[in-house]
């Protein structure tokens, strides 16, 4: 039988636990038992195991570390799985059966807000008035044509690419409200290249940073929802990577259009400004 094992630790790493090297990696001296189960309840870390067709992950909600968890996620996009067994220790040790990755993924996903619901402290946004801006500002531009209602998405993107400097998101809203990203610009630094090039078809919450992603999908949904604009100057911590973060300040606008055949999608766009809202 052909077993594999991934440890996802609370630095970023991924290791193949082979038989007694992950042990030493551990800690040389290390006398424990079971050492999988160690890291994974004391430690905050996370593992996943493949046998036979099955994938079989296992966490401590009270102990994960949120860099294992969004490194156990950026795995999962890179190796998807078949069917799926997640084992969450609450109280006792709570099983769900998965048959394909992405209801897992969305699982995990939810988990993560759970977990790390730190929108209120890491994603802090202000309202401001239209009124305050200049004429020829980006947001004022944008909101003329909002206004206009004249523009197919992919006009959009042109326009955006131009105000914005390559700041802009672009996503078709589904009959279900999910949206899908369609357009996406270069513009923006926190996102490397790989991610941007492969972000049209996903959501939002597809993202590297899971819990800015379900932050960014909730705002959006409120806007489609209402379909009055949003615009607010932002001050966000972001995960850049497995291990690291990014402050980063903001003023962007939201805008819900409708194309000629009835279609909604949103606009979204940002300018990068010293925002303290801390």
């Amino acid at each position: 039988m052909t077993r594999r094992r991934w440890i996802f630790d609370n630095e970023g790493n991924i290791w193949r636990a082979l038989p007694g090297e992950f042990r030493y990696r551990l800690a040389s001296r290390l006398t424990v038992d079971k050492p999988h189960d160690h890291a994974i309840t004391n430690l905050g870390f996370a593992s996943r195991e493949d046998t036979e067709g099955w994938t079989h992950i296992r966490l401590d909600k009270h102990k994960i570390s949120a860099i294992a968890l969004t490194s156990l996620l950026y795995h999962l996009s890179d190796r998807p799985t078949g069917r799926a067994a997640l084992s969450v220790l609450n109280t006792d040790w709570e099983h769900e059966i998965f048959g394909d990755p992405r209801s897992l993924y969305a699982r995990l996903e939810q988990l993560s807000v759970e977990i790390f619901d730190e929108g209120k402290q890491r994603f802090l946004h202000e309202p401001i008035e239209l009124d305050g801006l200049r004429s020829h500002d980006p947001q004022v531009v944008l909101y003329r044509h909002w206004k206009s209602q004249s523009f197919e998405a992919h006009n959009m993107a042109d326009l955006c690419s131009d105000l914005f400097g390559g700041r802009f998101t672009i996503a078709r809203v589904q009959p279900n409200a999910e949206m899908i990203i369609e357009h996406m610009g270069h513009g923006y630094r926190v996102y490397d290249n790989s991610y941007v090039n492969r972000a049209c078809g996903t959501r939002h919450q597809d993202e590297p940073d899971t819990v800015y992603g379900q932050w960014i999908a909730r705002t959006h949904r409120e806007v489609h929802k209402s379909g009055i604009p949003l615009l607010e100057d932002v001050d966000a911590i972001i995960g850049i990577s497995r291990s690291g973060r990014q402050r980063v300040g903001y003023r962007r606008i939201v805008l819900p259009f409708t194309n000629p055949l009835g279609e909604p999608f949103l606009v979204t766009a940002s300018t990068n400004c010293n925002v303290n809202l801390r």
